[in-house]
């Protein structure tokens, strides 16, 4: 009889855990805070290790598909000068290197899951044991058993909390960080592939993800920002004038 894992988050590593368990003669059941999956950001770079997880869980092929590989980049102070050009050299690091704007991972990753595996709006309180046996407890409706619990719904994870209860919360690192992405803009870029951005302050990057899209995020140092300012898209139009 196979054995049942349960896992708590659908994001990239409940999804990925889930799929690996599979592989390895599991039964596996997905839950999710959210009354229907979505993956929070934006965007995420994918080295060779990475390529060669995803090959491992059999989705290489779509995202490499969906993503865009950089060859060209500048690195410029925050008036515009350039520091440094560089060009990566395929397969110099060992591999494919790719940029992918989140949904298409873990649209991948919800694809080969299947939707039979993930029940939405179930919110995990806690767990308990007997045994060989674990239940896996939720805010609402009844608890459901398993042989294995693994915790992956991020930040506050309440599975962390109840197996390490001495762990320290998460602390401020004293950075504010913006996220977005942008499609139909790629003729600004010019020849390049991504342009980072350095100041007092101020690390920002610019990365084509997709045959259409660009990944950007400011991280900010938090006495750059006004306290009042809150909205990402204040936050973005405060710091914008420093860039040329």
């Amino acid at each position: 009889m196979a054995r049942t894992a349960l896992i708590v988050g659908a994001g990239i590593g409940g999804l990925s855990a889930a799929i690996a368990l599979r592989h390895a003669g599991w039964q596996v059941r997905v839950f999710e805070r959210a009354p229907s999956p979505r993956e929070l950001g934006f965007g995420l770079g994918l080295a060779p290790n990475a390529v060669e997880a995803l090959r491992a869980l059999g989705i290489a092929d779509e995202v490499l598909a969906r993503g865009f590989a950089p060859r060209r980049g500048e690195m410029r102070r925050m008036d515009g000068t350039v520091l440094k050009r560089a060009e990566l050299v395929p397969g110099a690091l060992g591999g494919p290197f790719l940029i992918a704007l989140r949904p298409a991972l873990h649209g991948a990753l919800l694809d080969a899951v299947g939707g039979d595996a993930l029940s939405l709006d179930r919110e995990a309180t806690g767990f308990t044991v007997a045994g060989d046996r674990v239940m896996l407890q939720f805010a609402q409706g009844p608890g459901v058993g398993g042989d294995l619990v693994v915790g992956a719904e991020g930040l506050g994870s309440v599975i962390r909390r109840a197996l390490h209860p001495a762990e320290r919360p998460p602390r401020s690192s004293g950075l504010i960080a913006v996220r977005g992405a942008v499609h139909g803009v790629l003729p600004r870029m010019g020849d390049l592939s991504a342009i980072y951005y350095l100041g007092p302050g101020v690390e920002s990057v610019f990365i084509r993800a997709s045959e259409t899209g660009i990944y950007w995020f400011l991280s900010l140092a938090r006495e750059l920002v006004p306290a009042s300012l809150t909205e990402p898209a204040a936050i973005v139009r405060h710091i914008a004038p420093r860039f040329d």
